[in-house]
């Protein structure tokens, strides 16, 4: 068994990053293979509830994010990977709607982030502990919901 460790370094001539993945022998690995949940439900609850938080806040772009993440999670929208001309990765329906509600839904990093003016709103409102919380939320589901639709079909 073996794992590989990514590199990153960024090419300022070129102005981008170069990504080397090195293997490397996993001498000691598990014996069980790692099983994950289908965690469409407890998904689904933090889109409801980011969502609803997005509206309180005045965020409509970013409550719109959320409600098309859980239009695709009940099987409703046009996957996003499709949308922009992405070939879609070959999982069976159920699983392929939670790999693109995911995709969707993932709102943290880059310019005009759920990270970026969100938490100051978040604060003059007093509902900075909701965001934090939900937003943990639902950084959780969306990794947990990768993880079960990319390995468990």
């Amino acid at each position: 068994m073996t794992y590989f460790i990514a590199d990153w370094k960024f090419d300022s001539k070129e102005r981008k990053w170069n990504v080397l993945y090195t293997e490397h022998p996993w001498n000691d690995p598990p014996k069980a293979w790692p099983r994950f949940e289908n965690n469409t439900q407890a998904f689904r609850s933090v889109l409801h509830d980011i969502q609803d938080l997005a509206h309180r806040l005045g965020f409509e772009g970013f409550a719109n994010i959320f409600y098309q993440a859980g239009t695709i999670l009940d099987g409703g929208k046009e996957y996003p990977d499709k949308a922009y001309g992405l070939s879609l990765p070959p999982l069976p329906n159920d699983h392929l709607r939670v790999f693109e509600a995911a995709s969707r839904a993932d709102v943290f990093g880059a310019m005009g982030s759920w990270n970026d003016s969100l938490p100051w709103a978040a604060h003059e409102k007093g509902l900075e502990q909701e965001y934090e919380t939900l937003s943990a939320e639902l950084l959780k589901q969306i990794r947990f919901g990768l993880l079960y639709a990319i390995n468990e079909w």
